[in-house]
């Protein structure tokens, strides 16, 4: 049996419909449902698709460019956008209603739930900081000056409790232990690749980090070659 993406020609005409109207910034699935996807444009909107549907189920629109989207890991309603207007939005997407926002300097370059605290969300911005939200207060519980210029991703170990990396144009990755809301920096590694543009923990190791450049392609990082991070490590799960 075909799958429906390849099943007809009308169909990829329908699913090519509803669009962005200029490029896709960032995407999340929904790990509850796993047929939707959330999509950030810089055509000021983000929208939910059902894939099994190959369809646009609802368009939320922005003053400006949506850069960074995710869902929430538990609730398969709650999206949370980050925009260039300095502005995060959670939204409830059972009807699309905007529940709470949070204003920051500068841009929204990434939002990041923290897997292992579903109440946290943290923030980071081309003005070199990263919060850390509550999802029911109205200011940061914690922020950090991490790097000298723009923060371009932020990422969660999956098995080692509050191990953050962050990244930045200014060409460093920087690790921090954020588990007691307290944060501790860890360690600092210059890539000389330009500009760093993302940095990820594998989901299955959790000693292994792709880092992606301007200049280089990218890297995979054995975080466990970094004395500074060997006691942190010792606490995965």
């Amino acid at each position: 049996k075909k799958s429906k993406l390849m099943s007809s020609n009308s169909a990829s005409t329908e699913a090519c419909s509803d669009s962005h109207a200029d490029a896709v910034m960032g995407l999340s699935w929904n790990q509850n449902v796993r047929s939707i996807l959330a999509s950030a444009s810089a055509d000021n909107t983000a929208r939910i698709w059902d894939l099994s549907e190959l369809k646009c189920l609802l368009s939320l629109q922005h003053p400006n460019k949506v850069q960074t989207i995710q869902w929430h890991p538990s609730d398969p309603s709650l999206l949370v956008t980050g925009c260039y207007d300095g502005i995060v939005r959670m939204y409830n997407c059972e009807n699309g209603t905007l529940i709470k926002h949070w204003q920051f300097t500068g841009e929204i370059e990434k939002v990041l739930w923290n897997h292992l605290n579903s109440n946290l969300l943290l923030v980071s911005t081309n003005q070199m900081h990263v919060f850390c939200l509550e999802k029911s207060s109205d200011s940061p519980c914690f922020t950090i000056y991490a790097h000298t210029e723009a923060i371009t991703d932020i990422s969660l170990s999956s098995q080692i409790p509050g191990l953050l990396v962050t990244c930045s144009t200014d060409d460093t990755i920087k690790f921090w232990d954020i588990e007691r809301k307290v944060p501790v920096f860890l360690y600092s590694r210059n890539m000389h690749m330009g500009a760093m543009l993302c940095s990820q923990f594998c989901v299955d190791n959790p000693y292994t980090i792709a880092a992606g450049g301007l200049n280089n392609g990218f890297v995979l990082v054995n975080i466990l070659s970094y004395p500074p991070l060997q006691g942190k490590c010792k606490q995965c799960n």
